[in-house]
């Protein structure tokens, strides 16, 4: 007895499944960092946060609260300012944040990471003051005693002071107010100069979308 013929339709041609590009966010290394901020959950308390370590594409922060997985919120940073990420992972003291959108761009931002780093383990306590960032919103109206204001354009921008592109040039030390900030010039630079704010901007107010 034959043993009957078995027969098989032809398989379709299967697509392996394709890789996902690399994402920028792991070209970078994580660097173990110490910033004071603050978060809210979606009952809209906010509760207080410390970070370990950050990269530009992500943050694990430690803190006394922990948001549901998937769950999207902003963080402000003592010195870096408003981010805004997903809840990726739960630890045993907090909980890691994957960053959506960086108000720097990431080379930028990882060197200023590894930089303040290396600032705070040689004993910098001031380092977080000088951390600038290129703001979204360039465009300023500046300000001096006894001639018309003009423009200038804020080519970066610290919680403790700017520099600006402009055509004119002022004295180390002139009172001016750059925006709605009061401030003195306290160097040249190429096309303009640098101010030290009068007073500093608040931790809550500085990020990358700040209007002066």
């Amino acid at each position: 007895m034959r043993k009957p013929i078995m027969t098989f339709a032809p398989s379709r041609p299967t697509l392996a499944p394709q890789a996902k590009p690399e994402t920028d966010r792991r070209r970078y290394q994580r660097v173990n960092i110490r910033l004071l901020g603050r978060f809210s959950m979606p009952n809209r308390l906010e509760y207080p946060c410390q970070t370990l370590n950050m990269s530009p594409g992500g943050i694990a922060i430690n803190a006394p609260v922990r948001p549901e997985i998937g769950h999207k919120l902003s963080v402000q940073l003592d010195m870096l300012g408003q981010l805004q990420g997903q809840v990726v992972r739960h630890m045993d003291t907090g909980f890691a944040v994957e960053l959506e959108q960086l108000f720097l761009n990431p080379e930028k931002l990882a060197d200023q990471l590894t930089w303040l780093a290396n600032r705070s383990t040689h004993g910098d306590q001031d380092a977080r003051r000088h951390i600038r960032i290129e703001p979204l919103h360039r465009h300023v109206k500046i300000e001096r005693a006894g001639v018309p204001p003009f423009a200038g354009i804020v080519l970066n921008i610290s919680r403790s002071g700017a520099c600006l592109e402009t055509d004119r040039k002022l004295t180390i030390g002139t009172d001016v107010k750059i925006g709605r900030l009061s401030a003195h010039v306290v160097r040249e630079v190429k096309n303009g100069f640098a101010v030290a704010f009068d007073e500093i901007i608040p931790a809550h107010e500085f990020s990358s979308d700040i209007r002066l």
